[in-house]
């Protein structure tokens, strides 16, 4: 199958699901896109789970979308990839280990990118043509980036000491001495 889910409405929620084993040509856990209009609006993506895909979220097109407390790793392309234009998205607390590239922003439309965790990806962070598009913060990453520079914004490079991110299934919790304890700011959304 090409995708776990391909949603094209708005106002939506998906939640708690797991995705694994889209690996096609254009193999995504999810795809948020509408072939129409182009616009998926106001949806919700949280407490997923999106492992062993071509790619594991791909986000096209839309205003409003959020996207938090998911987990993607070890998909084959990319975990997360952020595309499109219209967007206002908000990326929040995701976890994302082990991809060929951890997140990829394709887009000049704001988003806002806070508290997330993005280690051990062949790349960490991948930023076309954004600009000034995308606000930063309080976010770890595994190599230093633009958008994730140690210091600034309240963001740290670094290892966040997951428990054992290489176990079946993998444990990221995070162990006590992690660098990522206490550096998240309080979001309203989440």
């Amino acid at each position: 199958a090409p995708h776990g889910i391909y949603y094209s409405g708005s106002n939506g929620l998906i939640e708690d699901n797991e995705f694994y084993g889209m690996t096609g040509p254009s193999g995504y856990g999810v795809q948020f896109h509408n072939n129409t209009s182009g616009l998926v609006n106001n949806n919700v993506f949280r407490g997923n789970i999106a492992r062993n895909n071509l790619s594991g979220l791909y986000c096209c097109r839309g205003v409003g979308n959020q996207i938090y407390n998911n987990v993607f790793y070890n998909n084959n392309n990319t975990g997360f990839w952020s595309a499109g234009e219209f967007s206002e998205r908000r990326i929040f607390n995701n976890t994302i280990y082990g991809n060929g590239i951890g997140i990829r922003f394709d887009t000049r439309a704001p988003t806002n990118f806070r508290n997330n965790i993005i280690y051990g990806n062949t790349t960490n962070v991948v930023a076309d043509r954004c600009g000034s598009a995308i606000t930063a913060s309080h976010n770890l990453c595994g190599t230093s980036h633009a958008l994730c520079q140690h210091g600034i914004n309240s963001s740290i490079v670094g290892n966040p000491l997951f428990v054992n991110p290489t176990a079946t299934p993998p444990n990221f919790h995070l162990q006590a001495t992690s660098p990522a304890i206490d550096i998240g700011e309080a979001l309203p959304e989440v």
